[in-house]
């Protein structure tokens, strides 16, 4: 019977214990805690705090290990015990990086807890809203089957080698690797988010080839030098719509003396769009009677005395100072066999070239024959050589290419005059007739070193044009 007793006390004495937490007389405190505001160094949030005694937080970086409430209650800062809401500031914190707050708050017998999410914003740099732009498609530039954009952007107008035109003003140009367009003419870059890599994948920001620039001189039109930075990371956001209007988000990391700094910039409208795929060209579709401003040339030797070589550039196209061909136009180049001389003799080049000769290893060069158009890579592009034709549109890209395969090139000079008269056909079996007289001061002896004549300009001053090079 003692036993009996003694168990019924027992359980009796497990049930009252069992009601304590029922008990309406037992206080648990309450706390909240809501986010107010973020910056690039600081969190402002609200704290909400009932039946306390006391109270701390404590701010940590989300990758560390989450704290016990006595951690908090310990070692954070005190909390106001006053029932009501209370602000806080955190200061001090690491741009564009996550924390948690940890609240705890207690009475005599009770600890509540709340946690807080919470990320720091970014300071930029530079922060961009850009205005004006273009774009080029440069199909399967590494051959590697990953079709390339040139995205070039600028938050003031743009110049036609993708530069700023005036001082201060800003220029990006991202590479990016998409997927090789089924019709480059109406080539669109894919929606999606592209990342600063130096790999040559489908959606990545080529880093050899991208860049940030900020205009300090600006001559003739546009800047010719500035700070250029490379990008260390980031990412490329793309979006456009159906009738080609682009949205364009790019957030990227840049080093500027040995210290790392962010630079955004948005885009909203439609670019100009060239498409420049090495593996094709517009060829001229019809016959045309060039109407020339200008002619230029020069003369160079070969190195066994079996010919000389003159490089003729007949042009309708505006020049600048430097020679280069600065706008919209017609060009036509030959490239032409004369005898030998050891130093240029313009009564030597008259004559009449007919026979076409096509560039080939180990081939034999003779008098009086003409080089045949061809499409050749050059330093990282692809540009006509030779004897061809081409028009250039008003954003400086070529916009028809006839190589010539066929024709005759009359020479004949009369005092201080050189004249030139052609008749060409292009593989396309396409007419091209031209007929120009300049003075001999127009051409120019390089017999003794090489130098380029007339070409495209692809630099300006101290920065380089945006044309992509292979590494």
């Amino acid at each position: 019977m003692k036993h009996l007793i003694y168990g019924a006390v027992v359980l009796l004495l497990l049930a009252l214990t069992s009601c304590d937490n029922d008990d309406p007389s037992v206080v648990i405190p309450e706390v909240t805690a809501e986010l107010i505001d973020a910056g690039t160094d600081f969190v402002k949030l609200s704290v909400e705090t009932k039946n306390a005694e006391s109270g701390a937080w404590l701010c940590l970086p989300a990758s560390q290990r989450k704290p016990s409430p006595s951690t908090i209650l310990t070692t954070g800062k005190p909390l106001s015990t006053t029932n009501g809401k209370q602000e806080l500031q955190v200061g001090g914190l690491k741009q564009n990086t996550g924390y948690i707050i940890y609240v705890a708050a207690r009475n005599a017998t009770e600890v509540t807890t709340a946690t807080l999410a919470a990320s720091t914003s970014k300071a930029y740099a530079y922060e961009m809203a850009m205005t004006d732009g273009w774009l080029a498609y440069h199909g399967n530039f590494y051959k590697n089957r990953v079709g390339y954009y040139m995205l070039t952007l600028c938050d003031g107008p743009i110049s036609k080698s993708g530069l700023p035109t005036r001082v201060g003003d800003k220029a990006v140009h991202f590479f990016l690797g998409d997927a090789i367009a089924t019709d480059g003419d109406n080539a669109m870059v894919t929606p999606g988010t592209y990342r600063i890599s130096d790999g040559h994948d489908v959606s990545t920001v080529d880093a050899y080839n991208s860049r940030f620039i900020v205009a300090t001189i600006v001559e003739n039109g546009e800047a010719t030098q500035g700070y250029v930075y490379k990008y260390v990371d980031g990412t490329v956001t793309v979006n456009h719509d159906a009738e080609g209007t682009y949205s364009i988000v790019a957030e990227m990391r840049i080093e500027r003396e040995g210290t790392e700094e962010f630079i955004k910039c948005t885009f909203n409208g439609k670019l100009p769009f060239t498409n420049r795929d090495p593996a094709r060209y517009n060829p001229l579709a019809e016959d045309v009677n060039m109407v020339p401003h200008a002619m230029s040339g020069n003369y160079t030797k070969s190195s066994n005395g079996d010919y000389g070589i003159y490089n003729f550039a007949i042009y309708n196209t505006p020049v600048d100072a430097g020679g280069f061909i600065s706008g919209a136009g017609e060009l036509i180049c030959f490239t032409l066999i004369s005898p030998y001389s050891a130093t240029m003799d313009l009564d030597k080049l008259a004559g009449s070239y007919s026979d076409v000769v096509v560039s080939a290893p180990g081939i034999t060069y003779k008098p009086f024959t003409f080089l045949a158009g061809m499409y050749e890579e050059f330093y990282g592009s692809y540009m006509p050589q030779g004897s061809f034709y081409c028009r250039y549109g008003d954003s400086m890209e070529m916009e028809t290419l006839g190589l010539f395969a066929k024709g005759n090139v009359d020479v004949t000079k009369d005092g201080d005059n050189i004249t030139l008269k052609a008749n060409m056909l292009t593989m396309q079996n396409k007419r091209v007739t031209v007929e120009c007289t300049a003075p001999s001061s127009s051409f120019y002896d390089y017999s003794s070193y090489a130098k380029p004549f007339m070409q495209v300009s692809r630099s300006s001053g101290n920065l380089k044009r945006a044309i992509p090079v292979r590494k």
